[in-house]
């Protein structure tokens, strides 16, 4: 669902008039109300500039979450602005350069809002850590727990015991399954015969 959102694109117009607009000794309003007739009058030089303005990245993308009577609530808010996305009904998103490979697990975790606790907490951690093979991904983690009466803050030590546990849960996981592969093809009927050429 989008939503009104006017202060991202605020911020952005803001930016606007410090990028393209004051460098050149004009401001955005006066731009478009033709006031610097030398511009308006040279229609490729204000054609360049308009399309620079409504192409304008300002670079930033929010998740902002929360609670209300309905549950918990993720919001995305991105360039150009102005409006925003409630992505109550699926309960998660990402941003940044590692959100495909964070959301990507996300949804091979069939994750959703009927998920427990502690099963979210898991494919929330995991996810973070699979961001992290993108470029430009830190490796710092911060986990805060929103709930109805206080909000919880893990803290390193609690942070590293969340790596052991995912190396854990992965790792025994991973193992058998690719043991009972070796079996799949081991048994198969279809290997070449060795002694033919």
């Amino acid at each position: 669902m989008r939503t009104r959102s006017p202060s991202y694109s605020l911020s952005r117009d803001a930016q606007i008039e410090t990028d393209i607009f004051r460098p050149r000794g004009i401001s955005k309003a006066g731009f478009y109300a033709g006031n610097f007739p030398g511009l308006s009058q040279q229609a490729q030089l204000f054609s360049s500039i308009d399309n620079t303005v409504q192409n304008y990245n300002y670079g930033v993308d929010l998740l902002v979450a929360g609670l209300d009577e309905r549950g918990a609530h993720v919001f995305h808010i991105a360039n150009p602005g102005g409006a925003f996305t409630d992505f109550y009904q699926i309960g998660y998103h990402g941003v940044g350069s590692g959100h495909i490979h964070a959301v990507q697990h996300l949804i091979a975790s069939n994750q959703s809002r009927l998920k427990s606790l502690e099963e979210t907490l898991m494919a929330v951690f995991v996810a973070k850590r699979r961001a992290e093979s993108a470029p430009g991904v830190g490796t710092e983690t911060d986990i805060w727990i929103i709930q109805d009466e206080n909000v919880i803050h893990l803290d390193h030590r609690q942070l590293e015991t969340m790596d052991d546990l995912a190396k854990e849960y992965f790792g025994d996981y991973q193992t058998e399954v690719f043991q009972k592969v070796r079996v799949i093809y081991e048994r198969s009927d279809n290997q070449p015969d060795a002694n033919q050429n």
